[in-house]
């Protein structure tokens, strides 16, 4: 497919390689690795980043254009996209883009995947997604690829009137999308205030300033680490304060006798279980492989299987699993393991500017951006969850 691609115009390219991902009759971890042997392919720039794409979710032409000419250029949240969910009658259900802490669906209609005779399919999806009190917008070719600009204006008043509260950014100067201004600081010293004229005792303290450094450190210290702390830092706070990556600490009552260690951690710390996840250690192909998924979702195994190049994955073994890690079940944490496994990490983690994952120990919690994690843990990014 490649070799044959290249006499082929870029569109051509792209549609092709989305369709034979999106029929499954191969995966973009395999066309990635079958390029990377290809060191003169004439569209080896645009199949890099039209794979990683699809690693994300973007199956066909028409998803790959909105997440190019509508989500990013105009810096929409990321959604989640061809995520499979549970319908009403128990089969999975698969959405083409999902925001779904804004209760917002959107539907791209391509001829191909979506001709007139089946048209009601899709409409029962909507009614589905209204009841469970979504917002489904639906788009086509003609208004993606001729108005990109209009389609991101419709969706960020969406999402605005639904609680997100990011900027957007116009794509140029004749893009209808408009920035929000951004709050302002007001000072906190009070207009009739005078500077009044330094005096000894304001001298005195000025000199003793160095004095007090230790102080001011283990301040500091306490306000980025509340409260009870750990006693001893964890394999997990090492590797992120080793690697200068901002976090912070959520400890909590852990429960000895409960074993629904995430369901603990979201009643405890009162956070969304779509912003908790899970590390869970998994055979794929007998290779122990990490997965990071949300609370509230499941791992796909076959899911992960195929994100990690395997053929076949199973949860492993607690005792695999703590002896691979250095850690304990319940506290099993993605960074700082004893062995550093491949690590895969669900795509809807990108749609929030923080998440929640396991420090190292039962009863702590750690918070820190998504692209933090993967990038300490070297991680892939891939649809692994089911709801």
């Amino acid at each position: 497919m490649l070799d044959v691609s290249q006499t082929a115009s870029p569109a051509i390219v792209v549609d092709v390689v989305l369709r034979a991902v999106q029929r499954r009759l191969t995966t973009a971890l395999r066309l990635r690795e079958a390029l990377s042997s290809r060191s003169r392919h004439r569209h080896r720039s645009l199949l890099t980043d039209v794979l990683a794409d699809a690693e994300g979710g973007a199956h066909s032409m028409l998803e790959w254009r909105y997440l190019r000419d509508v989500e990013r250029p105009h810096r929409l949240p990321s959604g989640r996209r061809n995520h499979a969910e549970r319908g009403t009658d128990g089969s999975n259900v698969y959405r083409d883009v999902r925001y779904r802490q804004w209760g917002t669906v959107v539907e791209l209609d391509g001829r191909a995947a979506h001709p007139a005779d089946q048209a009601f399919r899709g409409h029962r999806r909507d009614n589905a997604a209204a009841v469970a009190g979504a917002v489904v917008l639906r788009y086509g070719c003609r208004d993606v690829v001729g108005n990109p600009c209009k389609v991101a204006a419709e969706v960020e008043a969406v999402l605005a009137a639904r609680g997100w509260s990011g900027s957007p950014t116009p794509c140029g100067p004749g893009c209808c999308v408009r920035q929000r201004p951004r709050p302002t600081r007001t000072s906190l010293r009070r207009p009739d205030c005078r500077r009044r004229p330094m005096i000894a005792d304001d001298r005195l303290d000025m000199a003793n300033r160095s004095s007090t450094l230790s102080a001011r450190a283990t301040k500091r210290c306490l306000r980025r680490y509340p409260l009870p702390m750990p006693a001893a830092p964890t394999p997990a706070i090492a590797a992120l304060v080793k690697a200068k990556v901002p976090h912070t600490l959520h400890p909590y009552h852990h429960d000895p006798s409960t074993t629904a260690f995430g369901d603990e951690v979201v009643t405890a710390l009162g956070w969304d279980p779509e912003r908790v996840f899970k590390t869970l250690v998994a055979a794929v192909d007998g290779a122990l492989t990490v997965g990071i998924v949300p609370v509230a979702a499941q791992l796909d195994m076959k899911a992960l299987a195929a994100a990690a190049g395997g053929k076949k994955a199973q949860l492993a073994k607690v005792a695999d699993a703590e002896r691979s890690s250095g850690y304990v079940a319940g506290g099993i944490s993605p960074l700082g393991q004893r062995k550093a496994l491949p690590t895969v990490v669900d795509s809807s983690a990108e749609q929030f500017a923080t998440i929640l994952v396991s420090a190292g120990k039962r009863g702590l919690q750690v918070e820190l951006a998504p692209t933090g994690l993967i990038g300490l843990c070297h991680a892939k990014v891939a649809v692994i969850a089911i709801i």
